[in-house]
């Protein structure tokens, strides 16, 4: 399964948490209203959402840089209109979406969390399908994960249809926990959303605690993209894939502030700059034969040394994937899955 969307960081910043909740301007109610206003206390389990539990204000503002929508109360129905990790983390909620692209929910991560269960799949690439979407009559549009331009083409349309949830400064390098984070707060789920991070992020510490070899040892992360017929570096300084390896304790290579989302192809000539103390590279086992064969990278010092790790991409098609854009459900099972095949590496 491919996608043709150049996709998606971990660790969310202070500065922009407090930034998400001034994103979510929530109404508040006095001590003597009485209407639908206020707090969703008491709102009860359905088939698609927990209970809440109270602590959300509705009427709420959503704010965005292309205008404002109102959840006039707690929504039921969700419908994901990006095709990268928000229905992870709305999944990971306990959350089932009534729309979401059927490329996502075939993961496995998305499946084990119920992606299955999602009432309504579609295919979202560069355009959103908004009949399909407007028919699964979701009552909140969530596009966090994706591109400022992408949701500003579309935010009029989205806005018809339902309330639109964006992130403070919409863009593919959205952390998993300020989206998760942010959906949370929306769906009166804070409690939830600040488990699940703490869950996830407990899962990783113990990869890395029985690992302590990685500590401090640089690591170059690069994946084959078909697409560009080139090898693409992954884990540049402020990517979602070195947040990742900085949580298992390793640190960047000397060339990883040489690559950014906007330069990630690495040219032949160029292959030197991979060095590191691991170098792992994404791809299929015989196309990883056939450039291993190249001259150019056999003489990288790290893969002379046998400090190269292959990650699979025919036997794990997903992990190219779950290791660029790691999501609260991709997390734990991507870092699993490495870990072996880094420590191999660094021995």
């Amino acid at each position: 399964m491919t996608k043709t969307l150049t996709r998606r960081r971990m660790a969310a910043p202070a500065a922009v948490l407090v930034a998400l909740l001034a994103l979510v301007g929530c109404g508040s109610s006095s001590d003597g209203d009485s209407g639908e206003s206020g707090a969703a206390a008491g709102a009860p389990a359905s088939a698609l959402m927990p209970a809440g539990e109270g602590t959300t204000q509705y009427p709420m503002t959503l704010t965005s840089p292309w205008g404002e929508t109102v959840l006039e109360k707690r929504p039921e129905r969700i419908a994901i209109v990006t095709g990268a990790n928000d229905m992870d983390n709305t999944l990971a909620l306990g959350v089932t979406p009534v729309f979401a692209d059927k490329y996502m929910a075939e993961y496995e991560w998305a499946a084990d969390a119920g992606a299955s269960k999602i009432e309504n799949l579609g295919e979202i690439t560069d355009v959103i399908p908004f009949e399909a979407v407007a028919a699964s009559k979701p009552d909140l549009l969530i596009a966090i994960q994706t591109d400022a331009a992408f949701v500003g083409d579309s935010y009029k349309k989205l806005s018809q249809i339902a309330p639109v949830l964006v992130a403070p400064e919409t863009s593919w390098d959205v952390t998993w926990q300020e989206s998760v984070k942010l959906i949370g707060q929306t769906l009166d789920l804070s409690a939830k959303a600040d488990d699940v991070i703490a869950d996830v992020e407990a899962k990783v510490a113990q990869e890395k605690a029985a690992h302590p070899e990685f500590s401090g040892k640089s690591i170059s992360f690069v994946e084959w993209h078909a697409g560009m017929e080139s090898l693409t570096y992954r884990s540049f300084t402020g990517s979602a894939t070195a947040e990742v390896f900085g949580e298992l304790g390793f640190v960047p290579s000397e060339a990883a502030s040489q690559f950014s989302r906007d330069s990630l192809l690495v040219s032949k000539e160029n292959y030197s700059k991979l060095d590191a103390d691991v170098l792992m590279l994404a791809a299929s086992k015989d196309l990883s034969e056939d450039i291993q064969s190249e001259p150019v990278f056999k003489a990288i010092p790290a893969v002379a040394d046998g400090r190269f790790a292959l990650l699979d991409t025919e036997q794990e098609p997903s992990a190219g994937w779950a290791m660029s854009w790691p999501s609260a459900l991709s997390l734990p099972w991507i870092t699993a899955l490495v870990t072996p095949k880094l420590a191999d590496a660094v021995q």
